[in-house]
This record gives structure tokens, sequence and C-alpha cells, in this order.
């Protein structure tokens, strides 16, 4: 793939068929290796975004990349899961109630002083 790559071979599917089955190999292989894929076509312009942010887009191909989230977060995908989204809001929310408990609590000792 690299040389078909550096040679100038481009991707582009046509339908949701060829995303499909694109994504079904790389549930194939391991999340290391789906992230590899997706730079390499980055990095030589082989594809539109769009096809990568499709590709990217079920709840499944999301779980299969979670490992190399963060990576893939660099590049300016978010492949976080639905139940993650929301998980991450609810801790966010619980942080935020608690500093603003820590934040009262020592206002009220500064009145009281």
């Amino acid at each position: 793939m690299r040389l078909l790559l550096q040679h100038g071979a481009l991707w582009k599917p046509d339908d949701r068929r060829a995303i499909n089955d694109v994504r079904r190999n790389l549930y194939d292989c391991q999340a290391e290796v789906s992230f590899e894929v997706i730079e390499a076509l980055l990095k030589h312009n082989a594809c539109a975004r769009e096809s990568i942010e499709i590709l990217l887009k079920t709840p499944t191909m999301q779980r299969h990349v979670a490992e190399v989230q963060r990576k893939l977060g660099l590049l300016g995908f978010d492949v976080r899961t639905a139940e993650q989204k929301v998980a991450e809001a609810r801790q966010k929310e619980e942080s935020r109630k608690w500093a603003l408990r820590a934040l009262m609590s020592h206002y009220n000792r500064e009145k009281i002083i």
C-alpha cells in the first residue's frame, strides 16, 4: 500500500459499500495498523477527508480504534463512542461541581475569618 501511495494511488470510494469493504478489512487488523493506513492516506492526500470520517463513523469502528483514539484525535478525528462522550460530559460536570464546592468552601472560610 505504501508503494502505491508513493506513486500517486488514490482511494476514491464511489459508494458506502466500498467504504464498508475497507472497514471490514480493517477490523481484521490491529488498531495501530488501522491508524497507519489512515495516516498514510492523509499523508499522501490519497482520499477525501470525508471518506475517512465516514470510515470511522460506526460504533464498531470506534471501538476497534479505541486504543489509538488519541492519535486519531491529533489528526482531527473524534472517534469517541456515544457512550464515551456521555461519560466524559458527566465527568466534566462532576469536576465542575467539585471545583465550585471547593471554591465556595474556601470563600466561606475566608468570610468567617
